[in-house]
């Protein structure tokens, strides 16, 4: 049995070491923030803790989806869509589209992302990245909402103080969550999310109960 789990846990070494080699330069000490740096810690990391993943699913296979998407634009549709890594482009809503698209699929966060959905094409859903202090409304460009939303600077701050002072909290400090599994917004009282579009992190607020 030891054998066994030796044997695996030096495969998937090679597997991620294999596919990610051309990108990240010296596998064995990836570049922080790198997609290598990314899979190393989702391999290699010996305990789960909710202040990583704040009780939601592995994003292993998104993480490799969206390497995967990358891989395969080509210029002239960068040209027409943007960059994933632009949070106001035509590219990064497809990728939120997408991951909305996978909460769907799990049993677990299905309720949450169709309150997301709806929110998203009712103009309601908020994106903000605090590490660049960026923060834009989502639109929904499969129904032909293509036009470029404006950006909005927010303060800027590193994800775990920020979620620390931003999700609210039981007297027991463990996070309170609605019955979709959706965390709280300690301010608004509005509903969210934490999780990665692309490779990157993400915090999505939306009305608990949505005008429609």
């Amino acid at each position: 049995m030891i054998s066994s789990i030796s044997s695996s846990q030096i495969w998937s070494r090679q597997v991620v070491f294999k596919a990610f080699n051309d990108t990240s330069g010296n596998p064995e000490n990836p570049t922080p923030g790198s997609s290598a740096a990314l899979l190393s810690r989702l391999f290699y990391s010996e305990s789960s803790d909710e202040d990583d993943d704040y009780g939601y699913e592995s994003e292993l296979s998104s993480r490799f989806g969206s390497i995967r998407q990358t891989a395969g634009e080509n210029s002239s549709d960068q040209d027409v869509e943007g960059t994933i890594d632009d949070i106001s482009s035509n590219a990064f809503m497809k990728a939120m589209q997408q991951k909305l698209d996978v909460l769907k699929a799990s049993e677990d966060t299905s309720a949450m992302a169709e309150t997301m959905q709806a929110a998203l094409e009712a103009g309601q859903l908020t994106i903000t990245n605090v590490v660049t202090g960026e923060q834009v409304i989502g639109r929904d460009v499969a129904i032909g909402d293509t036009i470029s939303g404006e950006i909005t600077q927010v303060a800027k701050s590193e994800w775990s103080s920020f979620l620390k002072e931003n999700l609210l909290r039981d007297p027991y400090g463990l996070y309170v969550r609605n019955d979709d599994s959706s965390h709280i917004d300690k301010a608004s009282g509005a509903s969210s999310y934490f999780g990665m579009i692309g490779e990157t992190h993400y915090y999505l607020t939306w009305t608990a109960t949505p005008n429609y």
